[in-house]
């Protein structure tokens, strides 16, 4: 068992996207429908505009989500908030906007939300800006940021560059495949203190190996009650969820 488990801050159920079953993934309205609903902690994605501003969005162009066409690269942060944001998913949501970081945090921090900030980046400069951007807003709008969140990423340099600004930040690797003891290690190395994996490939003695490592396990993406069940019975730390159901869940 990870020596740190005792202080692993996270809720065993964490909102995907916020409530992204209730209200458009990643916006304010899927924030606060989370909170509604018994998330203690929410997950977002965090990107650069094409001026380097950071907002909360997923894709990679903003077709899916929003009425615009394009890579969200190429988009301003002008432009990317003149979108409709919520009418693809309902016209409840008619007009709702891509929020920016600085809006997100201060949203969450006043709910009282944890957050699991899962930055994009595809380059070594992008990801340099954003790091930079992340910090940045930490300090000026999250002032308990050290005990209520979660950096994570796909990209590893992303993370070491989150590393290098803020050394105390808690960071959490996704990854799609089985790692070793040996890799779990270098990961600890890394200031990386969780490590967050398809539901699919887990099991029982895996997350043994992980946990005596000293890694904290994630598994996402998990809307089946009796998967969730199972994967607390096998030792899972938490799970990302859309379900709602499944937000309160201990």
């Amino acid at each position: 068992m990870s020596a740190q488990k005792n202080t692993w801050p996270l809720s065993f159920a964490i909102a995907h996207r916020g409530a992204s079953q209730l209200a458009p993934e990643n916006t304010i309205a899927a924030l606060i429908a989370a909170k509604k609903n018994g998330a203690q902690w929410v997950e977002c994605d965090i990107q650069l505009t094409k001026d380097n501003q950071p907002v909360i969005f997923h894709d990679a162009t903003v077709a899916r989500t929003t009425n615009g066409r394009g890579k969200l690269s190429e988009v301003s942060l002008s432009r990317l908030q003149s979108l409709d944001a919520g009418s693809w998913f309902s016209l409840e949501f008619i007009n709702e906007r891509v929020p920016t970081l600085q809006e997100w945090l201060r949203c969450a921090a006043d709910l009282k939300l944890g957050l699991n900030l899962e930055i994009k980046s595809t380059t070594k400069k992008e990801s340099i800006v954003l790091a930079e951007c992340l910090i940045d807003h930490l300090q000026k709008y999250w002032p308990a940021h050290s005990t209520t969140l979660l950096i994570s990423s796909s990209n590893q340099f992303a993370l070491m560059q989150v590393a290098q600004r803020a050394k105390s930040l808690p960071l959490g690797l996704i990854f799609d495949k089985i790692i070793t003891e040996k890799m779990a290690a270098s990961l600890l190395s890394s200031n990386i203190i969780s490590i967050h994996q398809p539901y699919k490939i887990l099991h029982e003695k895996y997350v043994a190996m992980l946990h005596e490592a000293g890694l904290h396990v994630l598994a996402y993406t998990v809307n089946d009650a009796d998967r969730a069940k199972e994967l607390k019975e096998m030792d899972v730390d938490g799970i990302f969820t859309d379900d709602e159901k499944l937000f309160s869940m201990k």
